[in-house]
């Protein structure tokens, strides 16, 4: 019985002093004066790093969906070269004899630093590449940075 008693009361004390811990680091963090209010600090903190994060990233970074809708049966390369010739998309490819296609940038942007442009067709990652990748009217075709 003297054991049980000595496992809460530890149980206890640990859970208090973690308590203490983390109500002293809020303090700490926040560094509130006697006349600020809890709210209003939190409140002003969160959109600052909010801004300041959108700001840093959000100009570095272009479009990394391109989606096109194919208008006649074929592969995905034969599509892509269609809307190429009407202008409404630039993109760069390298043909490998025995694997096919292999898409290298869409609008400027490469595959580099570990991020390469996917094939996705009606919503679904494409097991093939696009010279091999063959769709009807309508099918959606989707490349996505990831």
């Amino acid at each position: 019985m003297y054991r049980k008693w000595t496992l809460i009361v530890a149980g206890i004390l640990a859970i208090a002093s973690t308590a203490l811990i983390l109500f002293s680091s809020y303090e700490r963090a926040v560094e509130l004066s006697p006349s600020q209010d809890v709210s209003e600090e939190v409140s002003n903190e969160i959109p600052l790093r909010q801004e300041s994060v959108a700001e840093e990233v959000a100009p570095a970074i272009p479009a990394r969906t391109h989606v096109l809708i194919a208008d006649t049966a074929g592969t995905v390369e034969s599509s892509m070269q269609k809307e190429y010739e009407r202008g409404s998309l630039v993109y760069t490819s390298t043909s490998y004899p025995t694997l096919g296609s292999f898409l290298e940038s869409i609008n400027g942007l490469k595959n580099e630093n570990g991020f390469y442009w996917m094939l996705y067709i009606n919503g679904s990652s494409a097991s093939v590449g696009m010279s091999q990748a063959y769709v009807v009217p309508g099918d959606l075709i989707e490349w996505r940075y990831e």
